[in-house]
C-alpha cells in the first residue's frame, strides 16, 4: 500500500513553489513518528493540532447546546468538559 502511495504521489509536485498548485492534500495521523521518511518528505508542511484543553472543551459544549432545549448548569457543562479529556 505505501509503495502505491509513493508512485502514485510523486516528489516533482513541490518542485515549483511558483506554480498554480494542482493538487491540495491533506493527511493525519495520531503517530507521525511512525511514517517513512519518503511519506514525511512529500508533506513538507506539517500543523500540530492538540486537543481542547478545559476551556475550549466547555466553549465547544455551549456552542453546541445553544439550540438545544436543556437542564444543564454551567457546573454541569463543566463536568462534562472534565469527564470529555483527551
Amino acid at each position: 500500500m505505501m509503495s502505491k502511495f509513493l508512485r502514485l504521489f510523486p516528489s516533482y509536485l513541490f518542485i515549483d513553489a511558483y506554480a498554480e498548485p494542482q493538487m491540495f492534500v491533506i493527511g493525519t495521523t495520531e503517530a507521525p513518528w511512525l511514517l517513512m521518511p519518503a511519506v514525511r518528505r512529500r508533506f513538507p508542511l506539517r500543523v500540530p493540532v492538540f486537543p481542547p484543553d478545559h476551556l475550549d472543551r466547555t466553549k465547544l459544549i455551549e456552542e453546541k447546546m445553544l439550540h438545544v432545549e436543556h437542564s444543564l448548569k454551567p457546573e454541569d457543562i463543566s463536568l462534562i468538559a472534565d469527564l470529555t479529556e483527551g
